[in-house]
């Protein structure tokens, strides 16, 4: 069974993940790298060229191939949940685990998501 780890982008997925994963012994996949290599471009290039929607494409695609792994840490997008599609291929093989962080302390350097929406509450 995976590790998926679910949160607001900046709220630590990637860190707190490789630590799990080096302490458990496990494979850490981090979804954003994954569209990253896939695409052959940073997540805001995809996001100038293609627009949200087509991120969230990289996204599901990336998304469905790390779930079929087995024994892994998976770090997601801070926005894969907005996608109901990606919620089942997470929790058939995984225990989702949400990360909290105070919105306060969040980045939003090189987050399209984050920055053209406010974080306050």
């Amino acid at each position: 069974m995976n590790i998926v780890l679910i949160g607001m982008p900046g709220s630590g997925k990637t860190t707190i993940g490789t630590e799990i994963a080096r302490l458990m012994g496990r494979n850490f996949i981090d979804i954003d790298f994954e569209i990253i290599k896939s695409a052959g471009m940073s997540i805001p290039e995809i996001f100038a060229e293609y627009g949200e929607a087509g991120f969230r494409r990289y996204e599901r695609t990336q998304t469905f191939r790390a779930s079929r792994k087995h024994d892994c840490v998976i770090a997601t997008g801070g926005g894969v949940v907005k996608d109901r599609k990606n919620y089942s291929p997470l929790h058939q093989n995984g225990y989702i685990c949400h990360i909290y962080r105070c919105l306060s302390l969040l980045p939003t350097d090189g987050r399209p998501l984050s920055q053209a929406n406010s974080l306050d509450v």
